[in-house]
C-alpha cells in the first residue's frame, strides 16, 4: 500500500517534474506526510523511474590508483590530522608525510589552521630534504588542502 502511494504521489501531475529531493518538503509545507526522502528514493529506484538527468555527466566508477613501492623514495603518502590544542577546545593540525616502503617519517609540521599553502611548504621542504627523488609518487585522500591551488602548483 505504502510502495503505490510513493509512485502515485512521486508521478502525480504536481511532482512529475520535480526533483526527488523536493517532494518530501513541498508535501511537509502542507502538513502531509506520505514518506521518508529514502523511502522515495527506494521506491523509485526498485520501480526503475530514478534516472540521471541534466547536462553533467553520470557519476562513473573509477578504478582506484593503486601504487606500490619496491624502494625507499618512490611512493609517499601525506595527511593531516587535528591534535588537542594547549588551551580547551582548541586543536592543532598536525601535518606529515610517511614513505610507503621504509614508514620513515619523511617531514611533519604543526599549524593553527588547515591550508595548502602549510601543505606545499612541508612537501616541498621534505622533498628536497630527501634529495629531490625522480618520479615520486605522492598519495593522499581528497579533503580540503588536499585539492588547493597552492599545493596543486607546488606539485
Amino acid at each position: 500500500m505504502e510502495r503505490r502511494r510513493i509512485l502515485a504521489v512521486a508521478n502525480s501531475e504536481e511532482f512529475r517534474d520535480v526533483s526527488l529531493r523536493q517532494i518530501v518538503p513541498r508535501l511537509a509545507d502542507r502538513g502531509e506526510y506520505v514518506a521518508s526522502e529514502a523511502s522515495f528514493d527506494r521506491m523509485l529506484r526498485e520501480a526503475g523511474q530514478l534516472a540521471h538527468c541534466g547536462r553533467a555527466k553520470a557519476p562513473g566508477r573509477r578504478p582506484r590508483a593503486e601504487h606500490a613501492a619496491t624502494g625507499p623514495r618512490q611512493v609517499w603518502s601525506w595527511d593531516i590530522t587535528y591534535l588537542k590544542g594547549p588551551v580547551k577546545r582548541s586543536f592543532l593540525c598536525l601535518y606529515f608525510v610517511v614513505d610507503f616502503f621504509s614508514r620513515r617519517i619523511m617531514g611533519f609540521a604543526v599549524h593553527e589552521v588547515e591550508s595548502s599553502e602549510h601543505a606545499a611548504a612541508l612537501i616541498r621542504h621534505s622533498w628536497q630534504e630527501a634529495g629531490r627523488p625522480e618520479g615520486l609518487v605522492l598519495n593522499s585522500d581528497n579533503g580540503g588542502p588536499m585539492k588547493g591551488a597552492t599545493l596543486l602548483a607546488t606539485l
